[in-house]
């Protein structure tokens, strides 16, 4: 019966791996926007259409995964694009 209770530990160290691996990929999706912001300020690179290229990219994936986070670049780049707004 071992088994039984080594499957909280187990499924703990799961949690711990999926946690760090989404904060992995927050930072290096921030990386990303960043990067592309001081391309941009410099003239190396165009927003809009970086993004537009993301979304037609997210379109052609067949897994969720790489469409939702394709997409979502996309729009943090549009936001970023945007710049601040008088509403926030």
């Amino acid at each position: 019966m071992q088994h039984h209770q080594d499957l909280p530990d187990v499924l703990d160290e799961l949690l711990n791996q999926v946690r760090d691996l989404h904060a992995a990929q927050t930072v290096q999706r921030a990386a990303f926007v960043v990067l592309a912001r001081h391309l941009s300020k410099a003239g190396h690179a165009n927003l809009l259409q970086l993004a537009r290229d993301l979304e037609m990219m997210a379109g052609t994936q067949p897994e969720p995964a790489w469409q939702s986070g394709l997409a979502e670049l996309a729009e943090a780049l549009l936001l970023v694009h945007a710049g601040p707004s008088a509403d926030r």
